[in-house]
């Protein structure tokens, strides 16, 4: 399990390098190049394409059924589906719409959540700590907000131009913690 996260962990690393590049190409703030390479004809253009661990989903799934605990149950599972949507969204969005540095952005932070949920997983799958890791549920929005904040920063840190980032990053979670926007995929567990 801790090899599986390890390549989760570089999944979403990777996923963050080809999209903050992107953003990077665009510009920052009043220079960002909102239309950039728009295309007159229709057609698309895509993001790098990042190959994921095959094998990752399947010992995700036998890792769920070895767990008695509902929390932690629901924290593999929305790490599941957070990885589902990541990939999804990755490799459908069109980088030649107006809307694509908003969408760029959004990516950055499904990228740092799915990080920051295969990360709390790391003791407990080392057998360092054995309580309930499950943060979906029990913990406030607002903290796990903070814990997406602090994945961004760590996926941007050795960035050029990180500052740039993470005002756009700040911003976009200061609004989601104002307006207690869930974090997670399954309201479910509300």
């Amino acid at each position: 399990m801790p090899l599986v996260l390890s390549e989760i962990s570089d999944f979403c690393l990777k996923i963050a390098t080809a999209v903050s590049d992107e953003i990077e190409a665009r510009g920052f703030g009043e220079k960002t190049d909102w239309l950039a390479e728009l295309a007159p004809d229709e057609s698309s253009k895509v993001l790098p394409s990042q190959q994921f661990l095959t094998t990752a989903i399947p010992a995700l799934q036998s890792f769920i059924q070895s767990l008695t605990d509902q929390e932690n149950i629901r924290h593999i599972a929305e790490l599941i589906g957070s990885l589902q949507i990541l990939t999804s969204r990755y490799r459908s969005l069109n980088l030649y719409q107006v809307d694509a540095v908003i969408s760029l952005y959004g990516l950055l932070l499904d990228t740092a959540k799915v990080r920051m949920l295969a990360h709390s997983i790391f003791n407990y799958a080392r057998f360092v700590d054995q309580s309930p890791f499950g943060l979906v549920g029990p913990t406030p929005h607002v903290n796990v907000w903070d814990k997406i904040h602090g994945e961004a920063h760590g996926l941007l840190f050795s960035r050029k131009n990180c500052d740039q980032f993470f005002l756009e990053i700040s911003s976009r979670i200061k609004r989601y913690k104002e307006h207690d926007y869930t974090p997670w995929n399954a309201r479910s567990v509300e």
